[in-house]
């Protein structure tokens, strides 16, 4: 991660944040299983950001770029209430630091209605608190950065079975069972072109979704 600083103007920052709301990531926020015959799947496509904490802006660059976003998406939500399913509009966010952010920006109405809309999966919040290079974590932290997703949980009602990890060629193999034993179901892992001792890594796979499991046979989708 790069080190952190100002940015020179809000453009740049501008820039960014429109880009990733263009970049439509393939998020694995629900999928059915049916016990009768054969394995029934349904896959969810929705924008999701990827925050590079402190990579463009300081502090509260990102946190007027997290409130902003976060109105921005409910706005289109509420728009696109009304339409058929397929046309409605919905947005996670990568980590519960952006709720922990709006909640401290925002009153506790405002808080409440972006909750509602997490409760009703218009907007979803991973377990982790922000993107997160898990290979240089230990269990204990990785524990305690889901402990918002928990308090959250239980305050308001609303579901949390989601976490995730970009650009890591490699996963730790415990995270799977301490993600599972947190309550996740699912997760999404992106990876970079970048530097890695992984050899076609990037290449097409024959299967994109599959199970990630520890040594204790526990694990997520």
């Amino acid at each position: 991660m790069k080190s952190s600083g100002k940015v020179k103007n809000d453009t740049m920052v501008t820039h960014y944040f429109i880009k990733a709301w263009m970049a439509t990531s393939l998020l694995l926020l629900s999928i059915s299983f049916s016990s009768a015959v054969k394995a029934q799947s349904r896959i969810y496509l929705a924008n999701d950001d990827h925050t590079d904490y402190m990579f463009y802006a300081d502090e509260k660059g990102y946190d007027t770029l997290f409130v902003n976003m976060i109105d921005a998406w409910m706005a289109n939500n509420n728009a696109t209430s009304s339409k058929p399913a397929d046309y409605q509009t919905k947005f996670v966010c990568d980590g519960t630091f952006w709720a922990w952010v709006y909640a401290k920006k925002k009153t506790a109405a405002q808080f409440q209605a972006f909750m509602n809309q997490v409760k009703s999966e218009k907007i979803v919040i991973t377990m982790n608190p922000l993107i997160i290079t898990y290979g240089c974590v230990p269990a204990e932290a990785t524990l305690r950065g889901m402990y918002y997703a928990g308090e959250l949980k239980k305050k308001y009602s609303i579901p949390f079975d989601m976490a995730i990890t970009m650009e890591n060629q490699v996963l730790p193999l415990g995270l799977a069972s301490l993600w599972k034993g947190c309550g996740a179901k699912y997760s999404w892992n992106g990876v970079c072109n970048c530097s890695t001792k992984v050899p076609g890594l990037l290449n097409p796979r024959q299967k994109e979704i599959y199970w990630y499991k520890g040594l204790d046979d526990s694990g997520v989708i």
